[in-house]
């Protein structure tokens, strides 16, 4: 009778428990993806590519200008002690301090614009898994090295995500 009693105890007692793993729902994403794949992501590139080339552009220009007077002083076309020599040198202190802003206007743009697609991916997660009566979206890009080391592809909700952030 006493194991009758703790067996049926054991049963009330677990019970729940299989009930509530029938009801939890796991799902996978790769922010990766979102991140390369989405329309908005692939404009925002664009963008981001466009300024870059701009950018090395005029850093390229300078940096020729530079190099022709460099040539005529290293030659004894220009003294290096000619005024034109020292502008030479602020112009190359100018240049160095020209390809740094450059490169961290593009770092803080390239950052920018990672939070915002970031920010806009977890919304459209959110709404995705609570319409869908999600308990969990795990991140699995590899880049990344997300929790995930296996999922199943019918588990990976990526493709749906990008399709609902391309809508808006």
């Amino acid at each position: 009778m006493r194991i009758f009693s703790l067996l049926l105890a054991l049963l009330l007692i677990t019970q729940p428990v299989y009930s509530l793993a029938e009801d939890f729902k796991i799902a996978t994403v790769d922010l990766d993806r979102i991140l390369n794949e989405s329309k908005v992501a692939q404009v925002k590139k664009k963008e981001l590519d466009a300024i870059s080339t701009k950018k090395k552009q005029q850093i390229d220009a300078k940096r020729t200008t530079l190099k022709a007077t460099e040539d005529k002083i290293k030659n004894g076309q220009i003294s290096e002690d000619s005024k034109e020599a020292d502008q030479f040198r602020a112009q190359a202190r100018d240049f160095t301090r020209m390809v740094k802003d450059a490169e961290e206007e593009l770092r803080k743009e390239y950052l920018k614009t990672t939070r915002e697609l970031m920010k806009r991916a977890a919304v459209v997660i959110e709404q995705y898994a609570k319409s869908n009566k999600m308990s969990l979206v795990l991140e699995k890009s590899k880049k990344s090295g997300g929790p995930v080391l296996y999922g199943s592809e019918t588990m990976d909700i990526t493709s749906a995500v990008i399709s609902e952030i391309n809508k808006g």
